[in-house]
């Protein structure tokens, strides 16, 4: 009985800031297998915010491109709970679970390779302990060519079989779905071309199952804990009827 995977959505964004330390810590606490976390590169650095926030958090402001990252860690912004760095997060997450590192913005697949490969050299890190994951699918070729033991995870923001048949090409690990783009016979082509099928963003039992149903072979939710529980009774109920 294989069990669907659970990706804590930055972090868990249900109860905490998305994408903070507390939001990591958070998923890692409630028992996800995995935690997705946005990263924009800012100047040179990955940072641990969507970009879509980082709009949010500069607002009207004229900031220039340098002071960025100082802004975000000013007083005023506090109330973002200024954005870790990606190497912040690694250390937070320290193996407690998988990481999947979503690039949001173009030109963070050196510098997120970069975090990865630091990870690894202290040893208690694995590969398989990585997803870099993009709707900018040349981000993900170009980790693969810094690293071609990197997995990647392709968010596919398009029509799905297409992007399956593109994911399959530049050797991914994964497809990240919006949940009602998934479909039996999407699930099956992708498992075909060797490919996993996380569906996003899952709250309710109701999605899960059906999910579950559909085979897919993780969900991101807001809430990692649900997912857990969910999971844990589908399992149990499955395993007591297999020995009645």
């Amino acid at each position: 009985m294989v069990q669907v995977k659970c990706f804590g959505n930055r972090g868990a964004a249900g109860y905490e800031p998305e994408n903070t330390i507390n939001s990591v810590n958070r998923a890692a606490d409630l028992g996800a297998d995995w935690i997705l976390v946005n990263t924009t590169i800012i100047g040179d650095k990955p940072v641990a915010i969507s970009t879509e926030a980082l709009e949010r958090a500069i607002g009207d402001r004229k900031i220039a491109p340098g002071g960025i990252l100082e802004f975000l860690r000013a007083a005023d912004a506090a109330r973002y709970q200024a954005a870790p760095m990606l190497e912040a997060v690694v250390e937070a997450v320290e193996t407690k679970a998988g990481l999947c590192i979503q690039i949001d913005n173009p030109g963070g697949a050196s510098l997120v390779v970069r975090e990865i490969h630091k990870a690894l050299f202290r040893g208690r890190w694995k590969y398989s302990q990585f997803i870099v994951a993009s709707a900018n699918f040349h981000e993900l070729e170009t980790a693969r060519c810094y690293d071609p033991n990197i997995r990647t995870g392709c968010v596919i923001l398009g029509v799905p079989h297409v992007a399956v048949k593109y994911a399959e090409k530049i050797g991914a690990h994964s497809v990240f779905v919006n949940k009602v783009q998934v479909t039996s016979d999407l699930v099956s082509e992708c498992h075909e071309r060797g490919l996993e099928v996380v569906a996003h963003v899952v709250n309710s039992e109701e999605e899960y199952l059906l999910m579950e149903a559909m085979g897919v072979d993780g969900v991101v939710s807001d809430f990692p804990d649900k997912i857990v529980t969910w999971r844990f009774l589908r399992y149990e109920g499955k395993r007591l009827a297999l020995c009645d």
